[in-house]
């Protein structure tokens, strides 16, 4: 019996044994590829989903997120990736993209926002004339006319704008582009662009400022002209107008971050918001209420009792 005993013990130690190695093979892994490969929280957390803000409004635009079409209104807030921004004939808007680039759209206007991404904003942030994180963005202007005010864009970050016949590489500064089904015009009134004629990448005609590029389909070849030209003296104020509205929309706003509502807070509170970004930083926009300055209040001499008071006696 005892003997039976013993040979029954070795049996279950041994079944116990490839059940250990496998538990402690199980733990090993988990500490390399579960804590042994996890970085700090703050890597782990998502980037902030990009905001644009509705800085002014005249006549009805409307906001196109896929499945639904909102009309735009001062003031609103909405997210800014793979939307379309539509003004509708004797209607124009201003709108503050939360990397600071301000865009003016004029009538009759449709402009796409491809592509918007942000990095994590910068902390401690002084100069607010500097975008607050890198950003990635990509416009593309099917038809009508823009004035672009841009940020001072960080290393790193990218902005493109395309229409019908060109790619149009932004590092700044005031910009004014419109486009339609017989060419593109690219207005640069301050900054430094790169133009390319059609959809090519590489290459392209740097303009300096007061200069404009026009790009023209050829439809004998299928390919563009593209003429590289200085800006009249005369046509200069019109575009320096339209890339100022894009600029004073700039000075409306100012983009913070926060945290985001946990999932039971928003079931709580119930309905869509746009800052449902779950546990993770969301940005915020902050309207900047311009200050008056005091006006001085002047007093004759003749209103001035003198010391002592009591007046003229008569």
């Amino acid at each position: 019996m005892r003997l039976h005993q013993q040979r029954l013990i070795a049996s279950m130690r041994a079944l116990q044994r490839p059940r250990g190695l496998l538990v402690a093979c199980f733990v090993v892994a988990y500490v390399y590829l579960g804590v042994g490969m996890v970085t700090p929280a703050f890597a782990q957390r998502k980037n902030p989903a990009s905001k644009l803000y509705v800085a002014e409004l005249d006549g009805v635009s409307d906001i196109d997120i896929g499945d639904r079409v909102f009309e735009l209104k001062k003031g609103s807030v909405h997210d800014a990736n793979n939307t379309i921004i539509r003004t509708r004939v004797g209607a124009s808007n201003a709108i503050v993209f939360s990397n600071g680039t301000g865009l003016h759209l004029e009538p009759d206007t449709a402009l796409r926002i491809e592509q918007f991404v942000q990095e994590p904003f910068l902390p401690n942030r002084t100069d607010l004339d500097v975008e607050p994180s890198v950003s990635r963005m990509s416009l593309v202007l099917t038809h009508g006319m823009i004035g672009l005010c841009t940020s001072k864009l960080v290393a790193g970050s990218s902005m493109e704008l395309k229409t019908p016949h060109l790619m149009l590489q932004i590092r700044g500064k005031r910009i004014v582009v419109e486009t339609n089904e017989r060419q593109t015009v690219v207005s640069l009134i301050e900054g430094d662009v790169t133009v390319q004629a059609g959809d090519r990448e590489g290459g392209g005609r740097t303009l300096t400022a007061w200069q404009r590029a026009v790009v023209k389909p050829i439809l004998a070849n299928d390919s563009f002209e593209l003429v590289v030209e200085d800006i009249p003296e005369s046509e200069r104020r019109p575009l320096e107008d339209k890339a100022a509205l894009a600029c004073m929309a700039r000075q409306t706003v100012y983009f913070d971050t926060g945290d985001g509502e946990n999932a039971a807070i928003r079931a709580a509170r119930g309905g869509n918001s746009v800052f449902d970004q779950g546990d993770d930083e969301v940005i915020r926009p902050i309207p900047v209420v311009p200050s008056i300055p005091e006006v001085p209040t002047f007093v004759s001499p003749s209103e001035i009792e003198p010391p002592g008071g009591g007046g003229t006696s008569g």
